[in-house]
Formats: C-alpha cells, structure tokens, sequence
C-alpha cells in the first residue's frame, strides 16, 4: 500500500489552499487561474487535479472543470451505509483468514504519534490508513479497492473541514481506543463477532459524526 498522499509540491500546494478553506468545498478549480497564482505552467496544475483528484479532494466529469468535493449529510449517511456493510464483510474475512493485523497496528501507532503532536490533519490520515489496512486484510482485493475510493472520499471531505486546534484531549483517547478495540476483537479469530463489531463501530462513528456537527466540531471515526 503506497503513500496516501504524493510528494508534488504544485499538488500540495492546491492541497493545502482546498484544507484551509482558501478554495471551498463545491468550487470549480480553474486551470488558468491557479497556474497564475501560482506561477507554474497550466499544465502542472491539471496534473495537480488529476493528483487531487485521486485522493478524493477534487471530483472531474467529463468536459467540465473539476471542482473540490463536496458531500451532502444525506451523501455522509450513505457512505457509512455502505462503510458499516464493507467493513464489516472485511472484519468477517480477515478473522477468518487470521490475517497478519501488522500494517493495522502500524497504522494505529502513527495515529497515536499524531495525537501526541496534536496533529489532527496527519491523525485522519493515518486513521484512513488503519481502514484501508483492515479491508486489505479481508483478503478480497475488490472489497478493497471499493472501500478505499469511498473511504478516500469521505476522509478528504473531513480533512478540509478540521478546524484548526482541538482542545479536547479526551477525544484522542476515545479514538485510539476505539481502533485498538477493533484489532482486540479480530484477534480473537471470530468471524460473525468481528463483523458485528466493526458494524456497530462504524455506526457509533455515525451518531458521533452527526453530534459532532451539531456541536461544530469533526469527529470521523
């Protein structure tokens, strides 16, 4: 499993515009504009898109310019429908198969390296990893293929509207708990458990999401 993110500085710095708000979510990007802005030929900023793209910040359809994603609450809602159903045929799989849980953990002890630097941008992305990790580890390579270009979508959509500092310290706890508890119970090697678990998990990630709203804050999961 590559980099999330490629190391492309024109990429990075669209990136960086759409994750602090400067280019809004559902805005046309403008090849001519940003390569003026940024004084870089056109042609590297459509190679930027196509970049952003891929890792769900930007969507293109065909003759239009692309524009930065936007999600709707009833477009979140179903993705977790689709999250709870996916996720929990991986964790179904992977206990069956006892699948080394290796890169799981790896990416739960970035998330915790995240949380102490405060970090809640690097936090979310290595959480998608954690994700991606368990639906690789379903042994199914079209179950994850599907999950990432969801799951991709949906972190990039969170990840731009992180808000800038979170005081909360409980929060980092609560999170990192919560994803230890899943490699927990996949270690037990119980299939139907851990699908009824990581289905009641992404769930809970719902109703917490929506709070989270509510309350003007960003919990993902």
């Amino acid at each position: 499993m590559g980099p999330l993110f490629r190391k492309d500085s024109v990429a990075d710095s669209l990136r960086q515009q759409i994750i602090y708000g400067r280019i809004a979510p559902g805005e046309r990007v403008v090849e001519a504009h940003w390569a003026n802005t940024l004084g870089v030929a056109q042609a590297s900023i459509r190679e930027a898109i196509n970049t952003l793209t891929r890792e769900g910040f930007m969507e293109k359809t065909t003759g239009r310019s692309a524009r930065v994603i936007s999600l709707s609450p009833a477009d979140i809602r179903q993705i977790y429908q689709l999250r709870a159903a996916m996720e929990g045929l991986a964790a179904r799989l992977a206990a069956q198969r006892k699948a080394d849980l290796t890169p799981m953990q790896e990416a739960l002890d970035r998330m915790r390296g995240a949380a102490d630097k405060e970090d809640l941008t690097a936090f979310y992305i290595h959480d998608l990893e954690f994700h991606i990790a368990l639906c690789h580890a379903s042994g199914n390579r079209f179950l994850g293929d599907h999950v990432r270009g969801l799951l991709i979508k949906l972190f990039a959509f969170y990840v731009m509207r992180l808000q800038p500092v979170r005081d909360d310290k409980s929060y980092w706890s609560k999170s990192l708990a919560e994803h230890e508890q899943i490699i927990a119970v996949l270690k037990r090697g119980h299939p139907g458990l851990a699908e009824q678990h990581l289905v009641a998990t992404i769930e809970q990630f719902f109703h917490e999401t929506q709070q989270s709203h509510l309350e003007g804050g960003n919990r993902l999961c």
